[in-house]
Parts: structure tokens; C-alpha cells; sequence
């Protein structure tokens, strides 16, 4: 299930014992239902808070995003490698689940190079490499384990 929806039911499960026991207590006058309304809310809103973090961490894709240019990809069993490149001329490569490096591109007729911006490298320590744009692919000029991606969007000018 996802963590956005059980955030949620954790929110109306939570809301719904809180008024529950407050009731209870406005009937019976008994503190340990005061006590249990007030723990049944905090654990509620610390658990909501929390849920909704996570699903932000773990679905980086549901943030506000910048212009993409380029999405090119290759599936591994290992999890793949994904490049994005965006309209501020900056890229982002990884795999489906995490950024592993980011930096900045450039472009030349043909030939893409991207060069890493923080302290990141792309594969086997390099913090550059250049592409040849085919029809559907890039492929990388020098060797350093990524050797092509397929093209799945591209909208560089």
C-alpha cells in the first residue's frame, strides 16, 4: 500500500479514536480516557508527520520538478542507470530509486558532456563523460561502464 494512503487512514484511524475517547470522557469523567484522548492524538500527528516524510523521501518525483529535456535509461538487474537532463543545464543520474550524482551538461551538435558539480562521481571515480547523440541512444565515447542509454524522451534543441 502507499505511504500517502496509510497516512491518511492513519489520520482518520487516529482522529476517529481521539473524539472517541473524548466522548467517553465528557460521559464518564475519567481521566485515564482524557489521558488516552490526548496520547492517541500526539501518536497520531507524530506518526502522520512521519508518513508523510517518508512518502516525500521515497517518491522524490511527487516534489515540484524542473523542465526535462532528456530522459535516457538502461535496465540492469542491478537496478539500472538513469540520466535526466533539464532545461537549467543541469543533470541528475542514478537509478529509478535515487539520485547517485548530479552536475551540469553541455551540449555540442552531436556530442553531450556532463561533469559532476558536487562531490559525486559518475562510475569508477570519474566526474565526466561525453555522449554521441544516436536516433534512440546515447552512447559514451570513453569507457566508464555506462556504455549506452536509451533514449526515452528528447526534447533538446
Amino acid at each position: 500500500m502507499e505511504t500517502s494512503i496509510i497516512a491518511m487512514l492513519v489520520a482518520i484511524v487516529g482522529g476517529s479514536l481521539t473524539v472517541v475517547y473524548l466522548f467517553s470522557y465528557l460521559r464518564k469523567k475519567e481521566k485515564v480516557k482524557l489521558r488516552n484522548a490526548a496520547l492517541t492524538f500526539i501518536a497520531s500527528v507524530v506518526l502522520f508527520f512521519t508518513l508523510v516524510t517518508v512518502a516525500a523521501n521515497q517518491y522524490p518525483d511527487a516534489l515540484p520538478k524542473k523542465e526535462v529535456v532528456l530522459i535516457a535509461a538502461r535496465e540492469a538487474s542491478l537496478g539500472g542507470i538513469l540520466l535526466r537532463l533539464y532545461a537549467d543545464s543541469t543533470f541528475e543520474l542514478g537509478n529509478n530509486r535515487r539520485v547517485t550524482s548530479t552536475g551540469v551538461y553541455n551540449l555540442n551538435v552531436d556530442t553531450l558532456v556532463i561533469t559532476t558539480t558536487d562531490n559525486s562521481k559518475l562510475l569508477k571515480d570519474i566526474s565526466q563523460t561525453s555522449f554521441i547523440i544516436e536516433e534512440e541512444n546515447l552512447v559514451e565515447v570513453n569507457n566508464t561502464g555506462i556504455k549506452f542509454l536509451e533514449i526515452h524522451e528528447n526534447r533538446l534543441k
